[in-house]
């Protein structure tokens, strides 16, 4: 096989042949070859055919690699003949560096391309002794005419507007410009360097330098930005607008709650007074009525009055309760007491009711439990959850109370035989003024009052209230408090 290339001014045929009559090829020369090969192709017919080639007073010969002024050889090396060689070939046109390596050192050359300005400083040092250092120019920038020279290698349609482009751009700014689909970002800099002299002939002179970039990606990239900004801005606004609005609107449920309970506390408190100040109002009425009257013909309205007028002051008395509890108010007088001791003594009181009644009570009383509570209130307690008991237990029917210790508390059990609870109206019984059957429950004296107050009361004591019931069987309360004992 045999690769030629024509090179050199006498049209030699460089040549490697493989074969048995041939030298060895060596790795390094058949890429050295091939370098060759690609920059020949790359000249397009610029090949040297001339033994000699002249510019001026200089004078190249190809046969001896040297250049002559005035028959005077210059001393030049083999790269820097055919630098200057290659740049005489290419005169009166403007080539760049690149071009310039791949010519003398060829594509696969691992020098590195600063190789060529160090050659052309010493083509210049020895063309200076002849006054033709000016036959080399260093091309950068725009001139005084408007005519645009570029060391960097352009397509032809990135360089057909770059005078429109660059138009009314002042030195040291830095301006962005739109131009036909496209973002340029340019910057103007006044050119200080002495070698601004490109041709002599024509006057031509280096007056500043542009540089320009295509800046698409980023304009795009800061607009995607700014309504990534926009709308998360507005997603942010509409999401403080419906969270605040929720938090608002759930902060307001337990003042709108306050608010019904008070409101129907309020109408409550007016039906409960009501009813007895109208028991008095009118049993007194009839009474004027009839001024005649013995105090014995009367003493059923007295009654009334009477028992009107009672009701009425426990009403009031739990209200004052509630109303100092709600306001934190209620002193609680804690002490060591019996519990077992104050449980009888209610028991005691409730005997009556055994025979009028006709409800048999059974009381189960562990001795000595000894609690940390307000023997007062706990009084109050048991005799509200034994009323209650009482009210609701048919004649015939049973009432049992339980009083021990379990796992370090007190117990309280009170069970009756009773018409029972709604499992419906079990969550509400503590409410204040809920009763089930207000009629049957104000036929029996009640203000819906009483459990809340027991409820308040445990819950001042750190314990808890449980109930259990079943229409037609019965209800159970059972009442925990944890046993402490002062030091």
């Amino acid at each position: 096989m045999l690769l030629t290339a024509k090179d050199s001014v006498d049209d030699r045929v460089i040549g490697l042949e493989s074969g048995a009559d041939d030298y060895l090829v060596k790795p390094f020369a058949m890429r050295e070859l091939l370098a060759r090969i690609k920059a020949l192709i790359r000249r397009k017919g610029n090949l040297i055919l001339e033994d000699q080639i002249n510019y001026g007073n200089l004078s190249l010969n190809s046969k001896v690699k040297d250049g002559f002024v005035n028959e005077e050889p210059l001393g030049l090396t083999n790269k820097e003949y055919e630098i200057l060689e290659f740049l005489t070939l290419n005169k009166e046109q403007i080539v760049t560096r690149d071009q310039i390596f791949d010519r003398i050192w060829g594509l696969e050359s691992d020098t590195s391309i600063t190789i060529v300005d160090i050659y052309i400083h010493y083509l210049r040092k020895k063309l200076i002794v002849y006054g033709l250092d000016t036959l080399i120019q260093t091309v950068r920038g725009v001139s005084t005419d408007g005519r645009i020279v570029n060391p960097i290698p352009f397509h032809e349609n990135e360089l057909k507007n770059i005078e429109e482009i660059t138009s009314n751009i002042e030195v040291g700014e830095l301006n962005t410009k739109d131009y036909e689909g496209h973002v340029y970002r340019i910057m103007r800099w006044p050119y200080i360097y002495q070698e601004d002299l490109y041709d002599s002939a024509t006057n031509f002179r280096i007056e500043s330098v542009f540089v320009i970039s295509i800046v698409d990606s980023e304009v795009q990239l800061l607009n995607n930005f700014l309504w990534l900004i926009i709308g998360g801005g507005v997603i942010s606004v509409l999401g403080i607008i419906v969270a605040g609005f929720f938090l608002a609107k759930r902060a307001m449920i337990p003042i709108q709650e306050a608010w019904e309970k008070q409101q129907q506390f309020v109408s409550d408190v007016s039906h409960e007074l009501r009813s007895p100040l109208t028991g008095i109002y009118s049993n007194a009425e009839l009474m004027l009525r009839h001024p005649d009257e013995t105090i014995r013909e009367e003493c059923h309205r007295i009654n009334t009055i009477m028992q009107e007028a009672k009701r009425m002051i426990k009403l009031i008395s739990s209200l004052l309760t509630l109303a100092r509890s709600d306001a934190g108010k209620s002193d609680i007088s804690l002490s060591l007491i019996n519990l077992s001791d104050v449980v009888n003594e209610v028991i005691s009181h409730f005997e009556v009711f055994k025979e009028i009644n006709h409800i048999s009570l059974v009381a189960t009383i562990e001795s000595n439990v000894e609690v940390v509570a307000d023997k007062d209130r706990v009084h109050q307690l048991i005799v509200i959850l034994l009323d209650n008991a009482f009210k609701f237990t048919p004649a015939g029917g049973q009432v049992t109370i339980d009083c021990y210790i379990s796992k370090r508390n007190a117990i309280i059990s009170v069970r009756d035989t009773g018409i029972g609870i709604a499992p419906e109206s079990i969550s509400r019984i503590f409410d204040r003024f809920f009763r089930e059957d207000k009629s049957r429950s104000r036929n029996f004296g009640g203000t819906g009052l009483g459990l809340s107050i027991a409820k308040w009361i445990v819950e001042k004591h750190a314990g808890k209230i449980n109930v259990k019931s079943a229409l037609g069987k019965g209800t159970k309360f059972t009442v925990s408090i944890p046993i402490q004992r002062r030091h």
